[in-house]
């Protein structure tokens, strides 16, 4: 995945990714893979720890699907007319 570009996110410990969408991650550690002379593919490795399930529902790849309301409050995407 590309990362487009990442900040500090508002909740405690948090960073905010973009690539493709907007991922709010509470990383534990950061891991260079590098290559040597083959650049091209050396990449970067986040390991992550557990965050607060929000709601009921999660995707097979363990995200769910948020609408932040005022920043650090989110609501289900089911609730996006509300």
């Amino acid at each position: 995945m590309d990362i487009e570009y990442a900040e500090k996110a508002t909740e405690n410990g948090c960073i905010s990714l973009m690539a493709g969408g907007c991922y709010i991650l509470k990383f534990q550690r950061l891991e260079s893979v590098n290559f040597g002379v083959d650049y091209i593919w050396s990449y970067f490795r986040l390991e992550l720890q557990n965050i607060i399930q929000i709601s009921d529902t999660l995707f097979k790849d363990c995200r769910e699907m948020l609408i932040e309301d005022p920043p650090g409050h989110y609501i289900t995407s089911d609730l996006m007319d509300y």
